[in-house]
């Protein structure tokens, strides 16, 4: 029997095309801003590591893998469509995949989307975020604060650019998000005003050097404490850990102190589960290191680089080599005796 979801699996798990990227700059994802102590956004550390090409210290998740590609089918679903309905939807599509680069801050990046509305003749920029089940839930009434950062870069760079050259400034920047799974119960218990269950928006804008989100049915909130002046602030600081080649400190923890988890437990901030359990063990009067809760940041469970993050050595990692492709030989002459033999049979 052929078992096709095997077979993409394994060549999933084993890839034999790479493909190599070099270091053109700071990434627009890689944005970060520190608000009431703690930090937002990408983390200086796992930067850190991508940028001196350390090789993944994880093992290869196949089931991510498929979920990044349904997101860019999605991504390349909805520029074709926008592309080729410009007369129903009134859109036009200026450009795709285009690149900017920022050498004060050596930041250089793609955007998705470059639109005109052909109703109000109005440029916009749209960022596409597919999303999975349970972070669909998170980003119903305010967009992740890593989307918000990076989009911010995205909008204030055009709008340089715009300045620089005359051209006509960017209206917004839009966030559109799109379900992969659609399952999620919050979206059906939490309308947010889009006409589609698996897919909503929101505009942002920067107003005095700091963001404004606006949601579709046209609610604004502002926030204050993310400036442009902090994001690129953090930008400088990251780039300072990479020229002096010193490890930048963790942005993230993968398991909380028990300290930490008391801290989310007074300020409401732990589910029914946890607060449950911090309360027990209050009960048998939080003894130390008893807890026994299993709570971090999600950035340290997802991240290429946590083994080698928490190890003793974690400057000491494997730099990843240029490979461009891992085909044994022998695979390569069994295949071409296999294709020999069907040949001589027609």
């Amino acid at each position: 029997m052929l078992n096709i979801p095997a077979r993409i699996y394994n060549a999933i798990s084993k890839p034999i095309i790479f493909n190599v990227k070099g270091n053109s700059g700071l990434y627009p994802a890689s944005a970060s801003i520190v608000i009431d102590g703690e930090v937002q956004g990408a983390c200086h550390r796992q930067d850190w590591y991508r940028w001196f090409k350390y090789k993944s210290s994880e093992s290869r998740n196949p089931e991510y893998s498929l979920s990044a590609m349904i997101g860019e089918s999605l991504h390349t679903f909805l520029s074709n469509y926008l592309k080729d309905n410009v007369h129903t939807t009134n859109i036009v599509t200026l450009s795709v995949e285009q690149s900017l680069f920022d050498s004060n801050h050596f930041i250089s990046g793609r955007i998705d989307l470059f639109l005109k509305d052909l109703i109000t003749n109005k440029l916009h920029g749209c960022d596409i975020k597919s999303v999975g089940d349970y972070k669909s839930g998170m980003v119903i009434e305010q967009p992740d604060t890593s989307h918000i950062l990076q989009c911010a870069v995205y909008l204030d760079q055009f709008n340089k650019s715009a300045l620089l050259n005359g051209a006509q400034p960017v209206e917004d920047w839009i966030i559109l998000y799109m379900s992969r799974d659609g399952g999620s119960y919050k979206l059906a218990k939490y309308p947010h005003s889009s006409p589609f269950k698996n897919m909503w928006q929101f505009s942002l804008t920067i107003v005095d050097d700091y963001v404004v989100i606006t949601n579709q049915i046209g609610n604004s909130k502002e926030y204050k404490e993310i400036t442009m002046t902090k994001i690129y602030e953090s930008y400088n600081v990251l780039m300072e850990f990479i020229k002096t080649k010193e490890l930048p400190p963790r942005d993230y923890a993968f398991q909380y102190s028990e300290e930490h988890i008391m801290g989310l437990f007074k300020s409401g901030k732990l589910n029914k589960t946890e607060t449950k359990l911090v309360q027990e063990w209050i009960v048998d009067k939080a003894k130390p290191n008893e807890l026994g809760m299993v709570k971090g940041d999600f950035q340290c469970k997802f991240c290429d680089y946590t083994t080698l993050c928490y190890s003793k050595n974690p400057k000491e990692g494997e730099k990843g080599k240029q490979a461009l492709y891992n085909i044994e030989p022998q695979t390569l002459v069994k295949k071409e005796t296999t294709i020999t033999k069907f040949n001589n049979l027609l």
